[in-house]
């Protein structure tokens, strides 16, 4: 597996973020502040654009921020967690968002956020705390943080981040921003869209930092939405498009899917499950059910290095490690294929996993989610 680093990541955060408003989308009226739905919208969508160019700094900017951690990085392993390897995103992310929280927001003469030094100090919510804390934030950081926000556009008047940050000792300062003052009012709108996402702490990476905004149509919080259309945009172009195909041919073909990085396709009148499809920085995977093969020979080809995938790890762990003599999963479930005279068995929690990036294999899986959904209609 290559190594990742923090233009990897970028690329992937830049990938996911959501890339269009729906025309018929309307801001809950708590969340209007007096501006018209046109207006709301613009400033969502200069919201999504500073994210692009966020995550396009941040990458040119790779040798600058958090080089001895970001080395652990290694996706797919234990050392998997962008908010411990490469913690300038979510400091930045604390940042903004408290920005957007706090300050007040004034549209005459000019969009601007007015903001109490001392509000900036106010803890996170119980549960976003331990992971996410200004107050923790040591002042090298915040001097960084303040630093690069000012090179993307920002504008902190009345307030000099070119020396220590003790935001009690500081009284109020106006934030703007003059390539596009509309940005200011998207800032505002999507933090109040993570405010609103019910949950058991803020999500920055999943919700602020993607420009999630459809929490904004509600009164009261609800869980956020996951959609695999726009959590695809992260994958190379060639599996982005097979993953959209796939789930059009299974929607359009009386099929649900629900999941976050995993979604699982169940058809709903059979309520069989299809497929998941697992979805990270490292790649699409997806597990079929295989109901329509029950043991038997398919009709297509595999390749080599999908028989290796399926030999890797075969049977269940659990199973075997309660009867040494373990032939068969006692979990059951739809995960067994004889090919060319080879048996091929997976638990019920396990199955096969394909990888997405061959494009032969890609074509092989394409039928065999065909003959599946066949199968349990």
């Amino acid at each position: 597996m290559n190594p990742k680093d923090l233009s990897d990541v970028c690329k992937y955060m830049k990938g996911i973020v959501i890339a269009h408003t729906p025309n018929n989308f309307i801001v809950a009226e708590p969340f209007k502040h007096g501006l018209s739905n046109d207006d709301l919208k613009t400033g969502i969508d200069a919201f999504r654009k500073f994210l692009y160019k966020l995550y396009d700094k941040l990458a040119e900017n790779k040798d600058k921020f958090d080089v001895k951690t970001g080395a652990k990085y290694a996706p797919g392993t234990g050392e998997d967690s962008v908010r411990k390897c490469f913690p300038i995103i979510t400091d930045l992310a604390s940042i903004l968002f408290s920005l957007g929280t706090h300050g007040r927001l004034e549209t005459h003469p000019v969009n601007e956020l007015v903001v109490l030094g001392n509000d900036m100090q106010m803890p996170f919510p119980p549960g976003t705390e331990k992971y996410f804390s200004l107050s923790k934030l040591a002042t090298k950081r915040k001097m960084e943080v303040f630093d690069f926000l000012s090179d993307l556009g920002f504008y902190f008047e009345d307030i000099n981040f070119s020396e220590e940050v003790d935001f009690s000792k500081i009284g109020t300062f106006y934030v703007k921003y003059d390539d596009d003052d509309f940005l200011i009012i998207g800032l505002k709108l999507l933090a109040e869209a993570q405010k609103n996402v019910k949950a058991k702490y803020y999500q920055f990476a999943d919700v602020f930092m993607r420009g999630y905004f459809y929490s904004l149509a509600n009164v009261d919080p609800k869980p956020q939405i996951h959609d695999i259309r726009e959590l695809v945009g992260g994958q190379a172009p060639e599996v982005k498009e097979w993953v959209l195909n796939i789930d059009k041919f299974l929607r359009d073909n009386g099929c649900k899917v629900v999941g976050d990085s995993s979604f699982t396709y169940t058809h709903q009148k059979t309520k069989k499950q299809i497929c998941k499809i697992y979805l990270s920085i490292t790649g699409g995977v997806i597990r079929p059910s295989l109901y329509h093969l029950a043991g038997g020979q398919p009709t297509y080809e595999l390749t080599d290095s999908m028989l290796e995938y399926m030999r890797g790890g075969r049977g269940c762990g659990i199973c075997a490690e309660k009867d040494p003599n373990f032939v068969h999963c006692r979990h059951g479930g739809p995960y067994c294929v004889t090919y060319n005279d080879e048996y091929f068995e997976r638990c019920r929690y396990q199955g096969f996993n394909f990888p997405l990036h061959d494009v032969e294999e890609r074509e092989i899986l394409k039928k065999l989610i065909e003959s599946e959904l066949l199968c349990v209609s």
